[in-house]
């Protein structure tokens, strides 16, 4: 606990600008053990990397992360921690082509860093995926309105005045 406070004392980051409204989060945290165990995971990532906010019922606390990839793009992944947490498993959001699951969670061994760790080798895993649609973007007129999201698969290409194409690509190597 002391290295939590120390960290909060030698960076720019409050425990109000990481923490959601005391409210929600008194009301998230069902007990001690808990909560305790989830500063030490937060901890373990690091209060730098992620951000923290809760649901206006205060039932999920969600850890926001954002990876910037070798290619320079920002991919963002949800943690949404559940009420009875670590009993019952956390569910991830992300911006990514593929699904993104946490597929075993045992709440006595299982890491929430774990979870950052295979996002960040899952986003790695695409990178020449979106090499290639960068470089399909760069050399064909695509009608596709700006930004595209990274978790889209199809563009649409501008043949001529009259014709367009929409490709679809498909990944198949396992992730």
């Amino acid at each position: 606990m002391n290295s939590l406070l120390s960290s909060f004392s030698s960076s720019n980051t409050s425990v109000f600008d990481s923490c959601p409204s005391s409210s929600n989060f008194t009301q998230f945290v069902h007990d001690a053990q808990s909560f305790l165990l989830l500063l030490a995971h937060i901890e373990e990532i690091s209060w730098s990397l992620i951000r923290l906010s809760s649901s206006s019922d205060g039932s999920i606390l969600t850890l926001h992360h954002t990876y910037i990839d070798l290619g320079d793009r920002l991919h963002d992944l949800y943690i949404d921690i559940p009420q009875r947490w670590p009993n019952e498993r956390p569910r991830c959001r992300t911006n990514l082509p593929v699904e993104f699951n946490i597929e075993i969670w045992c709440s006595k061994t299982s890491r929430l860093i774990e979870i950052i760790n295979n996002f960040h080798s899952v986003v790695d895993s695409l990178q020449s995926f979106w090499a290639q649609l960068t470089e399909l973007e760069r050399d064909a007129i695509v009608l596709d309105e700006k930004p595209i999201s990274y978790a889209s698969t199809t563009r649409r290409l501008k043949i001529n005045d009259n014709v367009h194409v929409q490709i679809q690509t498909r990944l198949f190597f396992d992730i």
